[in-house]
């Protein structure tokens, strides 16, 4: 299928949810003010024991295009893959019940969608369960960063997300078996056919509470997370570091001028120190050099932002998040 003006294209909206009553006013309005006429509003309500369906039902009575699908709680691997198949559009934005969204999330992503385009991604802030910040995760932007920053597996948040649903079906949607990392699955199996890209601003608000899977599987999370990636890693050969550091000035200097630039280039060189201890078995005295290197060589001082982001205090826990 081909694509010519995507900024106007209709999107099909999925957000799972299980006893989410607590949130899911607010979830509802900012689905709705982020939506046009002619999108699809796909709620799966998976099995909920709260007044979870009582609001669903009364949004669905205001708005014709809400699909209201109950699932008996099978789990959000399934209530995305039941998600997927209701979808009648191309493109899918996801949105989950616990989170915040800026207004103009969706119109911001769909500039960037074309026919080469698996998902676009966004930078997005963690928060307290009230909305306190715990600091800024930025997303790697390009097509090469954003492949690269899968190593680690942060940089590309599920619930700001918008993905093509024919690249997704056509690699076998989500995997039961990666659950709770199975977004992570999911992107990698994707950037094997598609570009996967993402807009240097802030447009989602992650929500850590008792009750997120972050918090309460944290562990699973970070195991099933490491695993996929490291397979990941190891599977990622034949010249990348190569191409990663002749690409750099050019990727750099599109980082220049973004919000969090420090921090973006830090997550860079994180993640090709990943590439290069994995696969080219460098020392870390090799490693230092080489990044020392690519400082100097691209007039950044890495060092003395990334300082800056780690003295702020509502930046304290971006370190536990970001190396566990």
């Amino acid at each position: 299928m081909e694509f010519n003006n995507l900024s106007g294209i209709s999107i099909s909206f999925l957000m799972p949810v299980k006893d989410g009553a607590v949130y899911l006013e607010n979830a509802m309005k900012a689905i709705i003010q982020n939506s046009e006429q002619g999108d699809q509003i796909i709620i799966v309500n998976d099995g909920s024991t709260d007044n979870t369906l009582k609001i669903l039902k009364k949004w669905e009575k205001k708005h014709s295009n809400i699909n209201l699908v109950n699932t008996k709680s099978q789990g959000l691997v399934n209530a995305l893959n039941v998600g997927i198949r209701a979808a009648e559009k191309q493109f899918i934005a996801r949105f989950d019940v616990d989170d915040l969204y800026d207004a103009e999330r969706i119109a911001i992503q769909k500039k960037l969608l074309n026919a080469k385009v698996g998902a676009v991604f966004c930078d997005y802030e963690i928060v307290s369960a009230k909305v306190r910040s715990l600091g800024v995760i930025p997303c790697a932007v390009s097509p090469e960063l954003t492949k690269l920053s899968l190593f680690t597996g942060i940089q590309t948040p599920h619930p700001g997300v918008i993905f093509n649903r024919d690249a997704v079906n056509d690699l076998g949607g989500y995997i039961p078996e990666d659950f709770p990392a199975e977004d992570l699955g999911l992107w990698i199996r994707l950037s094997s056919k598609y570009e996967l890209i993402g807009v240097p601003k802030t447009l989602l608000k992650y929500r850590i509470h008792r009750n997120s899977i972050t918090s309460s599987n944290r562990s699973r999370v970070l195991k099933k997370r490491n695993e996929i990636a490291s397979a990941f890693l190891k599977s990622y050969r034949s010249g990348a570091k190569n191409a990663f550091y002749e690409n750099l000035r050019r990727e750099l200097t599109q980082y220049k001028d973004t919000e969090h630039a420090g921090l973006r280039y830090f997550l860079h060189l994180k993640n090709l120190k990943q590439l290069v201890e994995v696969n080219y078995q460098m020392s870390q005295d090799a490693y230092r050099k080489d990044v020392e290197k690519l400082i100097f060589q691209n007039s950044i001082n890495l060092t003395g932002d990334f300082i800056n982001y780690a003295r702020r205090k509502s930046y304290r826990f971006i370190p536990n998040f970001l190396f566990p």
